[in-house]
C-alpha cells in the first residue's frame, strides 16, 4: 500500500492526521467498531451501525453507565486482555492524547475516572451524562485497547506510559501488529496470530509505504508492484476511470469531508445573512466539481455532508446556483453595486492541492454579480491556521472531516458550543436545538430535529458548503472487502483476496 505519507510515530496516542488513521485502524482493537460498509450504501456507517470488537457485549445500567464484558482476546505477547488494560489505556489517553478527553467529554462519559473495574473481564464505563454519542466516540482509533502489562514493560520513571518504545512497536489486541518502522518512510504490518478473529483475516502481511508524489504512486501500481494507493490526486483518479483496465479498480469510497467557503461573520458585510445567502447562490458547484475535481464528488447543499447519516434532504437547500437571486439579495442588502474581499488560501489544508483552481472558479463565478474577489497564497499551513483561529481572515476555503460520524458530532465541531467557530458564527437557537439532538435516543424524534437543524443552518449560512469529496482510492482487482470507513481508513481484518 502506498500513500501521501506515513506517520512518523506509530503510537495510537499520538495523532498525526489522516496517515494515523490509515496505519494505526487495524494495529489496534476498540471496545466497538463500525460494521462492514454495504455495498450501494449513499452514507457511511454511523451510530446506528456498531459491532462489536474488543467487547463482545455491553447493556446500559439506569444511570447511564455501561457494563461491558470484554472478549477472550490475547495479544500477540500472548497477554489475555483484561479490564485493567482497559482502565490504563483510558487513563493513558487522559494524560497524554488531546483527543481522547474531549470525545470522553462529548460522549458524556466522566473524564476524571472513566472506567470502574468489576473483574478481570468486566467493567463499567462512567457515563454520567450518557448520551447519543457514548458508544460511537469509542470507535476512534486513539482509544484502541493496549497490552498494558507488555507497555509496562518499556516504561521508565521519565516515561511512566512507555510512549518512547510504542512510537515505533505496538501492543494491543488487534488484528496486526507492527513489526518494523522507518518513521515518514514505511510502516509494516503482521498478522495477530492471537487476535480473536483471526481465523477470517486474510493477509498475512501488509507494508505500508509513503510516496509522496502522486505520479509515482501511480505509476507503481501501473507496473504492478503494488496493491494499493492513496490519496490520489483527482485528475489522476479521474484517468484510471477513463482508461480501466481488467486489474486496476478505482474506488471513488465515500468521505464524510465537506470541502467549504468560510466567511468571517464577526465582519461586514459577511454578517449580513443575505449577503450570505447571496454568496452561496452565486456558486456554481457543479462547474467547480468538474473544474476542480475532475467530475468528482457531490454538490454541497447543506452544512452537513451526505455522507453523515440523517434522514433525505430535499434539493438544493441554500446549494441551488441562481444568480439572479443573489443580485437581488445584495442590493436589498444595499451592495446593489457589489464589494470587494479576499479570500485566503492554502494548498496543505482544507480541500488541499486543488485549493487554488477552486478559488479561480469562485472569483469568476461572484465576478458575475458584482463581487470582486482577490486570492491570497498563504504558503505555510501554521500561519494559515493561526489566522483562521485568530478570526484574522475575511474568507477561507476550508475542509471539515469528524471523527466519530454522526451529525450531531459534526455539528458540535462545526457551528456548536464545543466549535472553535472559526467564521465567529454562534446562535442561542442553534445550541438548544444541537444539546436536544445530541441527548435524544437515536431514533425518529432525533431525525426530526435533524431535519429542523438541516433547514436552520441552511437559512443562516453559518458556511458556505461546496462540494462533497470522495476518497480517491486504487486497488488491484482481486480484493474484495476496500471500503472506507467513516476515518478515512480499511479495516485490514475485511480484506479477503
Amino acid at each position: 500500500m502506498v500513500f501521501p505519507a506515513v506517520p512518523s510515530n506509530v503510537d495510537p496516542a499520538v495523532y498525526q492526521g489522516r496517515p494515523t488513521g490509515e496505519t494505526t485502524q487495524s494495529v489496534v482493537s476498540t471496545l466497538v467498531r463500525y460494521a462492514p460498509l454495504a455495498e450501494g450504501s449513499a452514507a457511511l456507517q454511523g451510530p446506528g451501525d456498531l459491532l462489536p470488537e474488543l467487547a463482545g457485549s455491553w447493556m446500559q445500567e439506569s444511570d447511564g453507565n455501561y457494563v461491558f464484558i470484554l472478549r477472550e482476546a490475547q495479544s500477540p505477547y500472548g497477554n489475555q486482555v483484561t479490564s485493567e488494560d482497559v482502565l490504563w489505556t483510558f487513563q493513558r489517553g487522559l494524560d497524554i492524547d488531546f483527543i481522547t478527553p474531549f470525545l470522553l467529554g462529548v460522549g458524556g462519559i466522566d473524564k476524571e475516572n472513566p472506567i470502574e473495574v468489576i473483574d478481570d473481564r468486566s467493567f463499567r464505563l462512567i457515563a454520567p451524562e450518557a448520551n447519543s454519542l457514548t458508544l460511537p466516540v469509542l470507535t476512534w482509533y486513539g482509544m484502541g485497547i493496549l497490552d498494558s502489562t507488555e507497555a509496562k514493560k518499556h516504561a521508565t520513571g521519565e516515561d511512566p506510559w512507555a510512549t518512547e518504545w510504542m512510537s515505533t512497536n505496538s501492543a494491543s489486541f488487534g488484528a496486526y501488529q507492527v513489526s518494523s518502522v522507518t518513521p515518514g518512510e514505511e510502516i509494516r504490518l503482521a498478522k495477530n496470530p492471537n487476535y480473536w478473529g483471526a481465523d477470517t483475516v486474510s493477509i498475512d502481511t501488509v507494508v505500508m509505504r509513503a510516496i509522496p508524489d502522486p505520479g509515482s504512486r501511480m505509476l507503481l501500481i501501473g507496473a504492478r508492484q503494488v496493491d494499493f494507493v492513496g490519496g490520489l490526486t483527482f485528475d489522476l483518479f479521474q484517468s484510471v476511470v477513463n482508461d480501466p483496465s481488467d486489474d486496476i479498480k478505482p474506488i471513488a469510497g465515500l468521505d464524510v469531508n465537506l470541502d467549504k467557503l468560510s466567511l468571517n461573520t464577526r465582519i461586514a458585510p459577511f454578517d449580513d445573512v443575505r449577503v450570505r445567502r447571496a454568496i452561496s447562490m452565486a456558486i456554481d458547484r457543479n462547474a467547480i466539481i468538474q473544474g476542480a475535481y475532475a467530475g468528482l464528488g457531490k454538490p454541497g447543499h447543506y452544512q452537513i455532508s451526505s455522507a453523515i447519516p440523517q434522514p433525505p434532504a430535499p434539493i438544493p437547500g441554500n446549494g441551488g446556483y441562481d444568480p439572479e437571486a443573489a443580485l437581488a439579495l445584495l442590493a436589498e442588502a444595499g451592495l446593489a453595486d457589489g464589494f470587494d474581499f479576499t479570500l485566503s488560501i492554502n494548498p496543505s489544508s482544507g480541500p488541499g492541492p486543488n485549493a487554488e483552481q477552486i478559488a479561480v472558479l469562485i472569483q469568476d463565478q461572484l465576478r458575475d454579480v458584482g463581487v470582486n474577489v482577490s486570492i491570497d497564497l498563504i504558503s505555510s499551513p501554521a500561519d494559515f491556521n493561526s489566522a483562521t483561529r485568530g478570526g484574522e481572515l475575511e474568507a477561507w476555503l476550508f475542509g471539515t472531516r469528524p471523527l466519530v460520524n454522526d451529525a450531531a458530532y459534526f455539528l458540535l465541531l462545526a457551528v456548536g458550543p464545543t466549535s472553535t467557530r472559526l467564521e465567529g458564527y454562534g446562535s442561542e437557537e442553534v445550541d438548544a436545538l444541537l444539546a436536544k439532538i445530541v441527548a435524544e435516543p437515536l431514533g425518529s424524534t432525533r431525525d426530526s430535529m435533524l431535519v429542523e437543524m438541516r433547514e436552520l443552518l441552511a437559512a443562516e449560512v453559518p458556511y458556505v458548503p461546496l462540494v462533497e469529496t470522495v476518497l480517491p482510492w486504487v486497488h488491484l482487482g482481486g480484493f474484495n472487502g476496500i471500503a472506507p470507513n467513516p476515518n478515512g481508513a480499511l479495516y485490514l481484518q475485511d480484506v479477503t483476496p
